[in-house]
């Protein structure tokens, strides 16, 4: 009686009145009486055996994946083998590279195919399409000592192209692939750096994003060939015919670079992304676009962009041994006495306070201003020379030659320095508010051949609204 009384306590209800189906039903079950330390413990055991079954479908699936894996693997290899296995059989069986005549087709008046090359290009082209980079490696490394895709002199072409061969990715770093006809084939972000490309033809050949840092490229056919945001840092690419070649976005290359190597760049694509006969300068008057203060000038013969142009500078010249005339808008001035960490200090603020500044320079020797003035905006002009080299001068902005950086655009590629053997003249002229620095700059036994070159632009220069 006395339990019945504290149930009753615990649970009023109206008289006569029977608890709700649900209340019955969970007080039925024992749970409703659960301390939260039982809770805990019942949840508990009901967790394990459900991390238990996950564990289980987790181990379960990666070894399913690692048996995928390795079959994938073995089919690799088999498809590896069974290619080299056909192609061995076409050429000591089928005789490829001297097939019978009878089975020869032509084409037209220059050129003519067999049966045994068609099939064999068949299976290459088939075949790489299935296989993965280091495979498609194997089976390119097949065929050069094969001797079946080089330009062979008696032929004057491969016994069989590869056009539209699947070859991206593939690791032929430092492969002697020299002379061999890739023409029309993909190896878009293949690695061939330090391989040996030398009168190679690679005709229309997709190279974007491969790296050919180190390539020996020299007389390479590159007509047509996409080497957009490839990386060509130490490649030689003496003699390579890069006419209607894509270089944009192309690492470790300059035009210059280019101009010195290349047979022809002939509408060809830079790597700033311009054709590089709209890159040269034709002879007549240009306005900027971009540059603050917008100006006018005229150029005759000779002269091209050295750099696109940017809000705060252009930059011209007339070759990678000729003289520079450039352009800019400072922002920042280097700290002559701590070049070492790049510091920079607010540009002086006019003409006065920038000749007062290279003056006072230590590892620069100057002479004594002069009045002058362009396209009506008065100024002075400061001949200036390599006197010393810092200490740690930054080699990230100078190159394997030392130099004295001075001063800055918006970026670090915008930086003016006078270097060894140089001679510069530097005119500062206000106009309109702004401090406008001109850099007459070659080497010093070509300035004087120079200048007066130099001169003719600066004395066409308009300044707008001046």
């Amino acid at each position: 009686m006395v339990a019945m009384a504290e149930s009753r306590s615990k649970h009023p209800q109206e008289p006569g009145k029977r608890p709700p189906l649900r209340s019955r039903l969970w007080a039925w079950t024992g749970f409703a009486d659960k301390s939260l330390w039982e809770w805990v413990q019942l949840l508990s055991s009901l967790a394990i055996p459900f991390v238990l079954a996950i564990a289980g479908f987790w181990f379960t699936d990666q070894q399913n994946k690692s048996a995928r894996e390795i079959e994938e693997q073995r089919a690799q290899e088999a498809t590896l083998q069974a290619y080299l296995d056909q192609m061995s059989t076409l050429v000591l069986e089928k005789n490829l590279h001297n097939p019978d005549p009878g089975g020869v087709f032509k084409i037209d008046a220059h050129h003519k195919v067999n049966k045994a090359e068609i099939i064999a290009r068949a299976r290459t082209v088939t075949v790489l399409r299935r296989l993965d980079p280091n495979r498609k490696a194997q089976v390119l490394q097949f065929l050069v000592e094969a001797a079946l895709v080089q330009n062979l002199p008696e032929r004057g072409r491969p016994v069989m192209r590869l056009v539209g061969a699947d070859l991206r990715e593939a690791p032929l770093s430092s492969y002697d692939l020299h002379v061999i006809n890739l023409d029309g084939a993909d190896l878009s972000k293949a690695d061939l750096h330090n391989a040996n490309l030398r009168g190679a033809s690679l005709n229309s050949i997709d190279l974007s994003n491969a790296n050919l840092n180190g390539a020996d490229l020299t007389w390479a056919d590159l007509t047509w060939a996409d080497l957009s945001e490839a990386d060509l840092s130490g490649a030689d690419l003496s003699g390579a015919d890069l006419s209607e070649a894509d270089l944009s976005g192309a690492k470790g290359i300059t035009v210059e670079k280019l101009e010195q190597q290349a047979y022809s760049l002939q509408s060809a694509t830079i790597p700033n992304g311009q054709k590089y006969e709209d890159w040269l300068l034709p002879a007549g008057k240009y306005g900027t676009y971009k540059f603050e203060p917008v100006f006018y000038f005229e150029v005759g013969e000779d002269w091209r962009f050295a750099r696109p142009e940017t809000p705060d500078q252009v930059f011209i010249d007339t070759g990678p041994e000729g003289g520079q005339l450039i352009f800019t808008n400072p922002r920042h001035a280097y700290d002559p006495s701590n070049l070492s960490e790049l510091k920079e200090l607010p540009e002086p603020e006019n003409a006065a306070a920038w000749v007062s500044w290279f003056q006072s320079h230590p590892n620069l020797d100057t002479s004594k201003p002069v009045p002058v003035s362009v396209g009506g905006a008065s100024g002075k002009r400061i001949d200036v020379t390599y006197a010393s080299t810092p200490e740690d001068y930054p080699q990230d902005v100078c190159g394997e030659q030392p130099c004295v950086p001075l001063y800055t655009g918006s970026t670090s590629e915008s930086t003016i320095a006078n270097y060894d053997g140089s001679k510069d003249w530097f005119i500062i002229v206000d106009v309109g508010g702004e401090t406008v620095l001109i850099d007459v700059a070659a080497p010093a036994d070509r300035f004087d051949e120079f200048l007066p070159k130099a001169k003719k632009v600066l004395d066409s220069v308009e300044w707008k609204g001046g």
